[in-house]
């Protein structure tokens, strides 16, 4: 399920990534996508699920009428195109260049295959660490509704790429030194 999930994930980036080179003209789309990227960490926070059940990866269950293979075939494909917008939209949030946008969607299609299975493995051991991955994502968010409402002039200042960048690594190693806290012995309980 995983692999046929993988394959229509390809196609999806390949569309979203042409897309997102010919939607970046429009002012209104870092509007959108942001509140996207924010209603995404909202729901993820504030979903009235604890810490554990909020990161757990859901079961493989019938779903829409399909049998528990095919349910899970649909959602992974619904999961990368998820993955590949919010991919995108840090690509456009980080630089408004064709040639990056490009760059970040054809790295996406490389490393997906590549470091599924270890990032799988570190979510599995570090939890936590998803919960750093939403606030990010907030920051990228909140970043693009920025940019949207400087060049609206709304706000007279915009956030240079370094200190932005610099953000999301100084947010990443916090989320990761808290999830070693957190750490789960592959096969075993919380440390």
């Amino acid at each position: 399920a995983l692999r046929y999930g993988l394959v229509g994930a390809f196609a999806l980036r390949i569309l979203a990534t042409l897309l997102a080179v010919y939607l970046i003209q429009l002012g209104w789309v870092k509007l959108a996508g942001g509140l996207y990227l924010m209603y995404l960490t909202y729901s993820h926070f504030w979903s009235g699920e604890n810490a554990e059940d909020r990161r757990a990866p859901p079961k493989a269950t019938p779903w829409l009428g399909l049998n528990a293979f095919w349910a899970t075939v649909v959602r992974v494909e619904l999961v990368n195109l998820a993955f590949s917008i919010d991919s995108i939209l840090v690509a456009v949030a980080m630089s408004p260049k064709r040639c990056v946008i490009m760059t970040g969607g054809i790295l996406g299609l490389v490393a997906t295959p590549l470091v599924l299975g270890q990032l799988l493995a570190l979510i599995e051991r570090y939890p936590a660490i998803v919960d750093g991955a939403f606030v990010i994502i907030a920051w990228v968010g909140a970043k693009l509704i920025l940019d949207y409402l400087h060049v609206a002039g709304y706000v007279h200042f915009e956030i240079p790429q370094w200190i932005s960048l610099g953000l999301i690594v100084v947010i990443f190693i916090v989320a990761f030194i808290y999830a070693r806290q957190q750490e789960r012995p592959p096969g075993g309980e919380k440390v």
